[in-house]
């Protein structure tokens, strides 16, 4: 492992040691991220009233989908720069910035346009609820249409992270909670802006933070530097980018339609059943972050080491890092089989006349979801190292198989055992998918396969 002004080179030291170095910052920028949005709930909440915040809130899993094909493709390219920074092809890694320049640009345009356009529409679409549509349409339009900043800021920190550098990102992240969490105040305590300005806040935070990212990578980073007469984009890169991106978005898309059904299915058991669903999510979303962080790791250490050519480092190393995110699993399991009641009581109290109902369910809901772990640590781990190796297809149909299952419980496994059916979903799905992901990556010919960048020159 060496660290220089060009990054973190993880085709050489201790596997381990890099995957693990490249979590940390991303687990405290998970951390922050969560807490960054924590408080946006609550500013909104406190100080404009739970129409607002049911406004913000309504939002949510709409946003998520309009950006995902974006996003999916910053992932796509991050795939391709870590290759090329592993093989140590600096003119390959500029093509491929040069490639996600005009990726960032085209979709700071289309989504422009929707959000623009169609925002008070696509609400409509959605049922929202008259009384907060203006609000929710006014907030979709804000940070969909202007979502540039935010798009440059996911492209520059998915570069970086690339060529192993975790710790810029979270510099970044840091900057752009403090901003928001200060616009926020200004926009909605002084000026009094309501939900506009909640999303006017989102919106500059991003963008200020994106100018920063990209002066500050510019400086620092010569291997991301180009030129004027490198702007011509690479048409292979480009297909590459898109095949990968494609295939990631396909795959959440279908997840993001799965989570909806289990989700209508939690609502159809009553409040009890749905204040469960929602006490167990935040408590859990802290759990797998750590897990998530290595897998991140496993995917950059895979892309390096695969372009360099270094087959053999990967091998050997994998089935050690999957058992330290598999344990890290086991271990938040264990803590909250100790701690989970308490934590469930931060969030209800014995006053309220559901308390025993909902006590109960969250703790169910908890104990199932939280033995399943170990198996989304390991899907993180099989799916993050063959993003590593380029090898979307696969990921896509474990995906597929993640639904099929998650569904099963939820519709069918429901009718007979009741709500722990629905509970058992998402580690049943999870455990599952594993299987085609493992059967690929065990027989997977390093030699005659060898990597994406032979694909792109």
């Amino acid at each position: 492992m060496a660290r220089s002004r060009q990054g973190l080179d993880m085709t050489v030291g201790s596997p381990v040691k890099s995957v693990v170095t490249y979590a940390i910052p991303v687990a405290f920028a998970g951390l922050l991220s969560s807490l960054y949005n924590t408080m946006d709930s609550i500013v909104v909440g406190r100080f404009v009233g739970s129409n607002a915040l049911a406004a913000v809130g309504a939002n949510v899993q709409l946003n998520m989908l309009l950006m995902t094909v974006i996003v999916s493709l910053t992932s796509a390219f991050s795939v391709l720069a870590s290759q090329a920074f592993g093989a140590k092809k600096q003119d390959l890694v500029k093509k491929v910035v040069v490639c996600a320049v005009y990726v960032v640009a085209g979709g700071a345009i289309v989504m422009g346009l929707i959000g623009l356009t169609l925002a008070r529409p696509l609400m409509r679409l959605i049922n929202t609820d008259p009384v907060i549509l203006d609000d929710a349409a006014a907030y979709l339009r804000i940070t969909v249409g202007l979502c540039g900043g935010e798009l440059v800021y996911n492209a520059v920190t998915s570069l970086l992270r690339s060529v192993g550098d975790s710790k810029t990102p979270l510099m970044f992240l840091i900057i752009t909670s403090i901003l928001n969490v200060l616009l926020n105040l200004l926009f909605v305590l002084v000026l009094k802006l309501g939900v506009a300005g909640v999303a006017w806040a989102t919106v500059i935070s991003q963008h200020l933070s994106a100018l920063v990212a990209v002066i500050y990578t510019w400086i620092r980073f010569p291997v991301f530097r180009f030129s004027l007469k490198d702007m011509k984009p690479d048409g292979k890169i480009m297909k590459e980018t898109m095949r990968l991106g494609i295939m990631g978005s396909l795959q959440y898309i279908a997840t993001r339609i799965a989570d909806v059904i289990v989700s209508a299915r939690i609502n159809s058991y009553g409040a009890s059943t749905m204040a469960a669903y929602s006490t167990v999510s935040q408590i859990t979303r802290y759990i797998t972050v750590a897990f998530s962080s290595l897998s991140g790791g496993m995917s950059v250490f895979t892309g390096q080491n695969i372009g360099a050519e270094k087959p053999d480092r990967i091998k050997k190393s994998f089935n050690k890092i999957l058992l330290l995110s598999a344990g890290v699993a086991v271990a938040g399991f264990l803590v909250m089989l100790v701690f989970g009641k308490t934590l469930i009581g931060l969030f209800i109290t014995t006053a309220d006349p559901n308390y025993e109902a909902v006590m109960a369910e969250s703790w169910k809901c908890l104990m199932i979801y939280c033995a399943g772990l170990p198996f989304l640590a390991i899907i993180f781990m099989f799916t993050s190292s063959l993003r590593g190796l380029g090898e979307a297809t696969i990921i896509l149909i474990s995906g597929l198989v993640e639904v099929v299952f998650k569904l099963v419980c939820a519709l069918i496994l429901t009718r007979f055992i009741g709500t722990a059916g629905v509970w058992l979903a998402s580690p049943v799905g999870w455990f599952f998918g594993i299987i085609p992901c493992a059967c690929f990556y065990y027989t997977w010919k390093w030699v005659e396969r060898g990597n994406r960048l032979k694909d792109v020159q």
